[in-house]
């Protein structure tokens, strides 16, 4: 096997012939015969008439080779879905990931069957854009499908225009910029309901509402009644004149700045041009002035001033870290149905909302969508407001609230539930992604942060916290398997893919008994790591070069494979951006999983095209 093959073996498995091109996972726990028969007026074009079911399984970094020899692989470690795509299907590691290897970019190229160029996703999970002033901004890549590049400002004074209104997944196959054809879209023209359990850019991404000229920040610092100065931790773009807000719900108090100085409870604060009225504990929200945010998933799916683009906003303000912060991204964000073109499931729901596509091949497309669990999960339930994981435990935010958990809180116990529970609801076609078992997810957000600043963190091979989530991981498959044995869905009438995306390298050393050190290692300091260290190697690439204060203006998308953004978008021939790319190729650091010698920090450089 070749050691490309190794670098990028990923799992994948196919169950049924069938002439499909994307899927998702079965489920099944009701023992009814209408869950095995799937969906009315679904129909899947199978091999012969047996397919009734698609299912299509996406893991975060989920590895088939082992990181280190001594310690089995993650596949490995799931022996009841090892065994079942061994028995079943076809377990492949003749797959690649696509350059640049992300998570976005992976799980989308694998949705659409196109390669980063051609879906708007060359460089993920996020990617720079040149403004009109030549300067460079940010955009996340998990966004709604139809969502743009940059949404602009209409909160400052004057409005911010949007510095690029392409979609952020987009296409130039016709000739012009198009947004990206959809997944889900063949099989709702086929009739077929399709629901995503926190699926890329297939479900909100977001619970925006408003927009904001300054902050949201906290208080640093407790204020009390009377006082002209309120400690805050960030002063950035709060400026004399500005009204803002403190606080929120029944506690929120206007106020006028008169001064700004420093942040931080230790820094000089803002003065206010009157005393305070309310008392205002350390932690709760301040910002500036506000306006409705055209490009939010609130606004463009449910409306400005609507109960769901209300909640939004409350969330949008309410402090960091708290139930109130959470509430709309675990009612809105992370779940959604698209249903058929005869509505489907949709025909039952009053909360369905239009699913629009202008740009779909041929001629666009409108159909209708569930959006959020707060209004998925009754619809499949039969009226309950919570689903059950394959454990029997409700699926709720960190907080307790029913929906979902975050991005980071999807376990195969999770994703298996929520995919069960809409199959047997008679929704045939579903995509499921499972996050990543290294990482271990303790205090991830939306849950408030770790105290003691050790977790959410990265585990290595044979690690406890990483053994034992996949041992709970396989598990979760065990349950489900049987769970759709007893409703009759199965190899026979069902289409399983299960793939993975990126396949990070393991950064770290070697440890024999899986303990690693997870301290920090100063490399400005030391020469050497412990040999069991464990993390990514990080620095500083302006130190790194020959002449920084001749460098060109440029931004850097922090990753393995970095792309660096030079300011002004400068022609591949300029000569300081030439000097520049040869800078960097000289550049040398040391990295301890390598040498405890300088090495050159870049194996491989690509040129700007265009």
């Amino acid at each position: 096997m070749s050691r490309r093959l190794k670098i990028a073996g990923a799992l994948v498995v196919a169950l049924a012939l069938a002439a499909v091109t994307a899927g998702s996972i079965a489920q099944a726990g009701s023992g009814t015969a209408a869950a095995a028969r799937g969906e009315k007026g679904c129909n899947l074009n199978g091999h012969g008439t047996e397919l009734k079911h698609v299912i299509y399984l996406q893991f975060d970094n989920t590895h088939l080779f082992r990181d280190r020899s001594n310690f089995a692989s993650d596949l490995e470690q799931m022996p009841h879905l090892m065994n079942f795509l061994r028995d079943n299907g076809t377990l492949s590691d003749n797959e690649h990931t696509i350059l640049i290897s992300h998570t976005a970019g992976g799980i989308l190229s694998s949705l659409t069957g196109l390669y980063p160029d051609r879906n708007g996703q060359a460089v993920s999970n996020s990617y720079g854009f040149f403004r009109p002033n030549g300067s460079v901004g940010f955009s996340s890549s998990f966004k709604y499908w139809t969502d743009s590049v940059d949404g602009g400002n209409p909160a400052t004074v004057p409005p911010t225009p949007s510095a690029d209104t392409n979609f952020n997944m987009v296409n130039g196959d016709s000739g012009s910029a198009k947004n990206t054809p959809a997944p889900w879209v063949p099989w709702a023209r086929a009739g077929c309901d399709v629901g995503n359990v926190s699926t890329a850019n297939a479900v909100l991404e977001n619970n925006n509402a408003i927009t904001f000229r300054a902050g949201p920040t906290t208080l640093a610092a407790a204020a009390t009644i009377g006082d002209t100065n309120i400690k805050v931790a960030s002063v950035t773009n709060f400026v004399a004149g500005m009204a803002i807000t403190i606080d929120s719900g029944s506690n929120a108090e206007p106020a006028t700045i008169m001064t700004v100085g420093t942040a931080g409870a230790a820094g000089t604060g803002i003065t206010l041009t009157g005393p305070l009225a309310k008392n205002h504990a350390s932690g709760v929200t301040m910002y500036g002035p506000t306006a409705t945010d055209p490009a939010g998933d609130m606004t463009k799916v449910f409306g400005e001033g609507s109960p769901e683009w209300n909640e939004g906003r409350d969330s949008q303000i309410a402090p960091f870290a708290t139930a109130e912060r959470a509430k709309a991204l675990t009612d809105f964000v992370g779940i959604t149905i698209h249903c058929g073109v005869d509505g489907g499931i949709c025909n039952k729901s009053p909360n369905a909302k239009p699913d629009v596509l202008p740009d779909e091949p041929p001629g666009g497309f409108a159909g209708t969508g569930l959006f959020g669990a707060l209004y998925v999960n009754p619809a499949i339930t039969g009226g309950s407001a919570v689903v059950k994981d394959t454990a029997g435990d409700p699926i709720t935010d960190p907080f307790g609230h029913p929906g979902f958990p975050g991005f980071d809180g999807v376990p195969a116990k999770v994703t298996l539930g929520y995919v069960a529970q809409m199959q047997e609801a008679g929704v045939p076609v579903t995509f499921g992604y499972i996050s990543d078992a290294h990482d271990n997810h303790q205090n991830a957000f939306p849950a408030p942060p770790d105290p003691a600043g050790v977790f959410p963190r990265a585990s290595g091979p044979g690690e406890s916290d990483y053994v034992a989530t996949l041992k709970s991981y396989d598990d979760a498959f065990a349950t489900f398997f049987e769970r759709l044995k007893k409703d009759g869905i199965n190899q026979h009438n069902t289409l399983f893919v299960v793939t993975a995306d990126e396949n990070d390298h393991f950064a770290g050393g070697i440890s024999n008994d899986g303990n690693w050190s997870h301290t920090y290692c100063n490399l400005d300091v030391v020469t050497t790591c412990p040999a069991n260290q464990i993390g990514e190697v990080n620095a500083n690439l302006r130190s790194l070069l020959p002449s920084p204060t001749t460098q060109p203006a440029f931004s850097v998308h922090n990753d393995s494979a970095p792309t660096i953004y030079v300011n002004g978008n400068p022609a591949p021939t300029n000569p300081t951006l030439r000097q520049l790319e040869r800078d960097t190729a000289a550049a040398q650091a040391i990295d301890p999983y390598v040498s405890n010698q300088k090495t050159p920090i870049a194996l491989y450089l690509a040129d700007k095209v265009g």
